[in-house]
């Protein structure tokens, strides 16, 4: 299936046109499971984004020797543009369309899309935060709504070093280089901790408050935030498998490469890549339609005032916090080579350089996919 959108103005038209395979979901709304354990995936095209006139660059990773340099820039959306517009148009048979990176977003119920609590609060929310008609105020998002999620209450602590917790007696018998593919290793563990974090904020605090105020379709959702839940979990999961490490090692973990390669590599790998890369080819056209929103929607713009001033936010927009999972996998890459440039044993050492050259495959795809995804934004004359 195809759509477009077109912004007018008085001189020229974005239009976007995307095209993509569809992943079929079964009636409980998970992926039908391939050869590999996932969705079938096939080669699509990979990210940069470009935007016509004012094009918003974006993360690249380049090699350096054994190291990659990474360079973030935030994608601005276009200014000058007071009368222009980006909607998607529905479908003829509903909401569901084919977007992005091959991976098609459905709209379902399952455990992650309802908190237990949630439904016994929907008629108490409903009272305070009766539905909008025409001519009413604006009302304010929900204000408990993200204090619900255990995840996210769990993550807004902030984890204790691996030196307040290892024992003293350990800490004295490790070697220089030892130490510091320690640090590496519990830095990569607190920046994994920091990112769900954040990615739970998008979610909690503007997300799903977005669409129980009904103040988005569930198209605008899935263009915005595309297979944000999935991408979450896939996080988290990394995040726990990591802490597990840290406790089951006394805090001075030994061999990491196991995760790393079950994280990066493989069929999980390939899922990870595909899901990334959707999420962050939409990153500029979500900018770009969240800016227009804000200038036509006095409810919309009303509701992100209020979210982005919540304390979880941590003084960030929203259009801060959207970018930062393609900020996120620019770090993978060095993050491991440099825990692989401080261990010494010679089969972990290279099973961490492996997952490394992962992480880079996977970066490399993102950005070719956002570039494709920038070429679908056609000016005309």
């Amino acid at each position: 299936m195809a759509f477009c959108s077109c912004i007018v103005n008085s001189s020229d038209c974005i239009k976007i046109s995307i095209s993509s395979p569809a992943v079929e979901k079964d009636n409980k709304g998970k992926d039908i499971k391939g050869g590999s354990g996932r969705g079938s995936l096939t080669d699509i095209p990979v990210p940069s984004i470009k935007k016509p006139e004012n094009p918003g660059s974006m993360p690249n990773a380049e090699p350096a020797g054994n190291s990659l340099t990474p360079t973030t820039t935030e994608p601005t959306p276009t200014d000058g543009q007071p009368s222009s517009c980006l909607e998607i148009p529905l479908p003829p048979d509903g909401p569901l369309q084919d977007i992005g990176a091959g991976v098609s977003v459905i709209e379902h119920n399952s455990p992650h899309d309802t908190h237990p609590e949630e439904s016994d609060r929907e008629s108490l929310d409903g009272a305070a935060f009766p539905p909008e008609v025409p001519g009413q105020a604006p009302t304010s998002p929900s204000p408990q709504l993200e204090e619900i999620d255990p995840r996210l209450q769990e993550l807004e602590q902030d984890p204790p070093s691996w030196r307040v917790l290892a024992s003293s007696e350990t800490l004295k018998n490790l070697s220089k280089k030892e130490t510091k593919r320690q640090e590496v290793i519990n830095e990569l563990f607190a920046t994994e901790h920091a990112h769900v974090r954040m990615l739970s904020v998008l979610q909690w605090v503007f997300a799903k408050p977005l669409e129980r105020e009904e103040i988005l379709s569930s198209l605008d959702l899935e263009t915005i935030f595309p297979s944000l839940e999935e991408i979450i979990d896939m996080h988290y999961n990394f995040y726990e498998s990591l802490k597990k490490l840290r406790v089951s090692d006394n805090y001075v973990v030994k061999k990491i490469s196991p995760t790393l390669l079950n994280r990066f590599g493989g069929p999980e790998g390939e899922w990870f890549q595909k899901l990334t890369a959707r999420f962050c080819s939409y990153q500029t056209y979500a900018l770009d339609q969240i800016k227009q929103r804000q200038k036509k929607d006095p409810r919309f713009n009303f509701f992100i005032q209020e979210a982005e001033s919540k304390p979880q936010c941590r003084r960030l927009q929203l259009k801060d916090i959207i970018p930062t999972e393609m900020q996120r996998l620019t770090k993978y890459p060095l993050l491991l080579e440099n825990i692989a440039k401080n261990t010494e044993e010679k089969e972990e050492k290279e099973s961490i350089q492996q997952s490394a050259e992962c992480c880079r495959k996977i970066l490399n795809h993102v950005n070719e996919e956002v570039k494709t995804m920038g070429n679908m934004l056609v000016r005309t004359p």
